[in-house]
Order: structure tokens, then C-alpha cells, then sequence
């Protein structure tokens, strides 16, 4: 039997899941009602069991079960060509910023999402049009040119989002919700928040995003959302994202179908079924009704006791840029400090009972007596400098064409981990809980760290620097806020590629975000240093831009003489009329 899973908007502002955990193959039980795995609880189960609680949405708001969750995309730095102390601010921003959504009265729950989302080809080049001064048509037959190659070059950018648990809805509203959600499945009733508590939610949120502003974020949309639940649930694929409403067209008790999914539960891996016209263009298959896809979950069991900050441990962002593309879940419960000196407390009082009882007995423990010495070093720390802790958990879901890719790929990343960032790190594949870990991938999903599933670790905030959640996998010019929220600059002109990611510049971008213009382009004899200024020289006069250029060695004068005149520069007697000057008069047998 298939697991189909129903999104559906029901409601002006309203979003409910129906996740039918039904399998065709159930490795783990062969009956039963089932557990929180994931096992078949059959068509008998209750619809509560069968839904993933999506409540309500708006704006960057929504309702998962009885929690209130708002979400905001993270403006990510290019930190590949970074220096070292360059580097450490920006993991020290990270780290305070997740201090500083601590609250002294109970832990909050984060969720860091990680995922890869298309390049938009299109959208590139209308904000290109837009922004130029004066663009003429050979600026915008050349953009529409790249935009095409661009287009079906299947390119992804790492995105990364951050998702805060703001509340918890109230246990009569939790009720209304809970039997509209019920009526939304039959198609005849809509859910309905009051103005006032989702007015509340809003400040909440707002209160939490100016915490996060160093990152600075930008609120998701519903396209955000759509787009993580839709990418989780079609593993290698690409999701078609054209077909959903941005707002409720349709009447009262109107149901309307967003996604079919299916999939089947072998115990170390789910097989995703799904309908070619469900995938984007670029990944779908001439002929074939239904795709298939291989994804699996890892969950990293081990981590060493410390992590250097380098290039390669900035995990998060080495992680992103993989060319496996693994999606990737950084859940958080960032646990007040109060709280977190207590945990450690009762950790110190352990390990010393337990060497102090080995040394009643004439024994010793080396490792013990480290980590006792270590113990008393972050209590120290903790009652000095009173900060928050975390308690974390990190799920990557790899997704394939076959099984043996996807094997492939769970094993290329466990060994570039070991190599390229410490080789103490372990990634497992809990073959039990691959039904639970996709679901968790989703945004918002658990309120808490879910206890069935391990690998749950208790750290220092300082670690959620070294994930380095800002670090960007663009390269080069792309949009900021400004502290009033006004959007500065834009994605400049397409000038290449850094490893798997496209690069785009403008020097006009820098002065529109009122960074400064001073650009200096540096590199071997042989590099392209020349190619890259006379493109940007191009461009920019294209759109409009008003260029001088001071070149000595004539490179310049003879590009535009070739924008100019095209094959005609091949001419034996075309430098000749050049150096008389008269190039393009009656006296010239050569045309513009």
C-alpha cells in the first residue's frame, strides 16, 4: 500500500497535511497498530495519527500541532575566500545570535533547514532589465541568451532558513483546531484563527526576528514553505512549485489538492514515487508517468570534544556545498542558562562520584580524570560567564536516482567528513527510524527533540558558530536589508562559476548597498583578468552605464571596435582607417 500525503489550503489563512502512514512494505512489524518509526498503523488508524499538523499559515507564521512556529530565510555570506579572523566574526555572530533568542523561563526550540533550491533563470533577468539605467538591445538579447544556458544548466543554490517556536496555541484553540483540521480532510469546513492571537503571534515574531537581524534575515513566504515540504518528500528531484495558491481562491469548504506523494518504507531507506508533471522542467523524464527516487537519512552520532575553526570544520556550510546535495536539519533546544549550569552541575557531581568511588577501591581511570578536569572547567565557566546551552541534533537526507547511488553517496559523504573535517565525526543511518528522520527534515515538524530517535547532544552555543549557518554558497553580488528593511542592491551579471556555484558581479551593486565601488581584480598572467574587465566594461555600457577605460595595451579599443564592426575588424585595412580616425564617416568603406 502507498503512503499518499495530501497538502491541501483550506481556510483564508489555513494549511492543513493529511501523511497517511500507510506502507507497501513494512520491514519492521507485520501488523499492529504501530509506533512513532513510522510502521503501518493500517487504514484503521485514527486521522490524528495520519496528518502532519500543519494548522494554519500566514505570512511567515504557522501553526504545527499545538506550536506556533515562525520562519525566516538567512542571507548567507561568501565565506569560501574568507581569512581566518574574518571567519571567526562571523561564527561569533552566529553564536550570538542564538544566544540571544534565549529565554530564562524555558528552552526554545530552533530548527536550522538547509536546501538546495533552483537558480531562477528568469526572475535573474527581470531584475537585471529593471535595474538598468538605460539597457540597450544588445544588453538584453545578451542576458536573454545567458538566461537560457542558465535555465537548463540545473543549477542549485544552498539556501539556508531558521524556524523559532514562538508559542503554544491554547488548549481550546488547539481543540478548534484539531476538529477543523479533521473537517478539512472531508472538504467541508474551514479553519479560523482570531485577529488578536495570530496579532500576537505576529509581535512574537517580530520581537524574535530583531534578534536574528545580524543574520539579515528576510521572512519566508509560503512559497518557502511549500517548497521544503515539497523538496523533502521528492528526494533527487526538483518540485514543480507553479501550482499552489498564494492566497485562498476558492470558496468556503473547497478542497484542493496540492501534492501526491507515495513512497515505500524499507527499513534503511524510503523508494519516493512521483508524477513526472510534479517536477521541474529540468529533471523531468520525455515519456515516463512517474519517477522514482532513493532518500535516505543520516543522523551524526559522534562529534569530536572540540572543533577548530577552518574552512572545513564550518560544517554547515561544507555540508551545503557538497555536490551530493544533501538536505540538511540542524534542530536546536537552546536551553537557558540557568537551566544548562544546573545539567552540567549534575554531570560534574557523576563523574566525580564515579572517580572517587574507583578511588576507594585503589583504582584510576586516565580518561575518567580528563573528563572530570574538563567537567569542572565548563562549570566554572558557566557560573563566570552564564550563557545557554544546546541541546542539538543534525539529520542530512541524501537522495539518489537508484540504490546503489544512493549507497554511493551516503558513503561519499561519511568519508569526505572523516578527511576533510574531523575523522572523530560519525554519521549512522538509524535503519528504524528513516520514516521519523524524513519527517523531521519538514519545517517546524517536533516541538522537541524527539527522545525515540538518539544521537542527541548537549554542547556549548558556541557550537552553532562552527556550523557557520551564515556562510553563503553564492558567489559574489546579491541583495541585503537595510536597518529599516528596505531591500539594497541585487544578483549582479553572470560572469562564471566557483567550484559548483554560479558568480555574479556588478561594481554598481556595491555603491547601491552603500558599500563602496573600489573593485580590484587580481590573479597570474593567463588568467582572464582582462576577459573578466572588458565583459563587466561591456555589460555595464549596456545597460546604460557610462564607462571610460585607461588601457595601454589596446585590448579595450579593439573590443569595441569588435562590438562595433563585428567580422569587418579581420580587414587588412581596417587598423589603417582606425589609426586615420575616420572609421564609421562617408570616407570609411567600414559600417557600425
Amino acid at each position: 500500500m502507498p503512503i499518499p500525503v495530501i497538502v491541501s489550503l483550506v481556510g483564508v489563512v489555513a494549511l492543513a497535511v493529511a501523511w497517511y502512514l500507510i506502507f507497501k512494505k513494512d520491514v519492521t512489524q507485520k501488523g499492529g497498530k504501530g509506533d512513532a518509526s513510522g510502521r503501518s498503523q493500517g487504514r484503521s488508524g485514527g486521522k490524528e495519527a495520519k496528518r502532519l499538523p500543519y494548522r494554519f499559515d500566514s505570512g511567515n507564521l504557522f501553526v504545527w500541532g499545538e506550536t506556533v512556529w515562525a520562519g525566516w530565510r538567512v542571507q548567507g555570506s561568501s565565506d569560501g575566500f574568507l581569512p581566518g579572523d574574518r571567519l571567526e566574526m562571523l561564527a561569533t555572530s552566529a553564536t550570538n545570535t542564538i544566544n540571544s533568542v534565549s529565554k530564562d523561563d524555558r528552552a526554545v526550540n530552533v530548527q536550522v533547514r538547509v536546501t538546495h533550491k533552483p537558480f531562477s533563470a528568469e526572475d535573474w533577468y527581470q531584475q537585471l532589465v529593471e535595474r538598468a539605467w538605460n539597457p540597450s538591445p544588445m544588453y538584453k538579447s545578451y542576458l536573454r541568451v545567458i538566461a537560457g544556458l542558465l535555465r537548463y544548466a540545473r543549477s542549485t543554490t544552498p539556501t539556508t532558513y531558521i524556524f523559532v517556536e514562538l508559542d503554544k496555541v491554547s488548549l481550546d484553540l488547539a481543540s478548534r483546531l484539531e476538529e477543523a483540521a479533521d473537517a478539512a480532510l472531508m472538504g467541508h469546513s474551514d479553519e479560523f484563527i482570531a485577529p488578536a492571537e495570530a496579532a500576537g503571534w505576529a509581535r512574537m515574531a517580530s520581537a524574535v526576528e530583531a534578534k536574528l537581524r545580524g543574520f539579515g534575515v528576510t521572512r519566508t513566504t509560503r512559497d518557502d514553505r511549500m517548497w521544503l515540504i515539497r523538496k523533502t518528500l521528492s528526494g533527487h528531484f526538483l518540485p514543480a512549485m507553479g501550482d499552489f495558491p498564494r492566497a485562498k481562491p476558492w470558496g468556503a469548504g473547497q478542497f484542493l489538492l496540492w501534492l501526491d506523494f507515495e513512497a515505500d518504507n524499507l527499513g534503511s531507506h524510503l523508494v519516493i514515487h512521483t508524477m513526472n508533471e510534479h517536477v521541474a522542467e529540468t529533471d523531468r523524464v520525455p515519456g515516463s508517468a512517474s519517477l522514482t527516487s532513493y532518500t535516505a537519512c543520516l543522523a551524526v552520532a559522534e562529534w569530536p570534544e572540540e572543533l577548530v575553526l577552518n574552512a572545513g570544520s564550518t560544517w554547515l556550510r561544507w555540508l551545503a556545498a557538497r555536490p551530493e546535495e544533501p538536505e540538511v536539519a540542524y534542530r536546536i533546544e537552546v536551553v537557558p542558562p540557568k537551566q544548562h549550569r544546573a545539567a552540567l552541575q549534575k554531570a560534574d557531581r557523576n563523574l566525580n562520584d564515579e572517580r572517587n568511588n574507583l578511588q576507594k577501591h585503589g583504582r584510576r581511570d586516565d580518561v575518567l580524570d580528563m573528563d572530570a578536569g574538563r567537567s569542572a572547567d565548563f562549570l566554572l565557566s558557566a557560573r563566570t560567564s552564564p550563557q545557554p546551552g544546546l541541546r542539538t541534533q543534525v539529520l542530512i537526507q541524501v537522495s539518489a536516482p537508484s540504490e546503489e547511488e544512493l549507497d554511493g553517496r551516503i558513503s561519499s559523504i561519511k568519508e569526505a567528513v572523516k578527511r576533510e573535517v574531523d575523522d572523530k565525526i560519525e554519521l549512522v543511518r538509524p535503519r528504524r527510524w528513516q520514516w521519523r528522520m524524513v519527517q523531521l527534515m519538514l519545517p517546524g515538524s517536533m516541538s522537541k527533540l524527539p527522545i525515540g530517535i538518539p544521537y542527541i547532544r548537549t554542547t556549548d552555543s558556541a557550537m552553532f558558530g562552527v556550523a557557520l549557518p551564515n556562510g553563503g554558497g553564492v558567489v559574489g553580488d546579491r541583495p541585503t536589508l537595510s536597518h529599516s528593511g528596505a531591500t539594497l542592491g541585487w544578483v549582479g551579471h553572470y560572469i562564471g562559476s566557483v567550484g559548483e556555484h554560479l558568480a555574479f558581479f556588478s561594481p554598481m551593486v556595491g555603491p547601491a548597498k552603500n558599500a563602496g565601488g573600489g573593485v580590484a581584480i587580481l590573479g597570474a598572467s593567463g588568467s582572464g583578468k582582462s576577459n573578466l574587465a572588458m565583459l563587466n566594461f561591456f555589460l555595464e555600457s549596456g545597460a546604460g552605464t557610462e564607462c571610460t577605460a585607461l588601457d595601454p595595451k589596446g585590448d579595450f579599443a579593439q573590443f569595441v571596435y569588435y562590438l562595433s564592426f563585428g567580422a569587418q575588424v579581420n580587414d587588412p585595412n581596417f587598423a589603417a582607417e582606425a589609426d586615420a580616425g575616420i572609421l564609421g564617416t562617408p570616407q570609411s568603406r567600414f559600417e557600425p
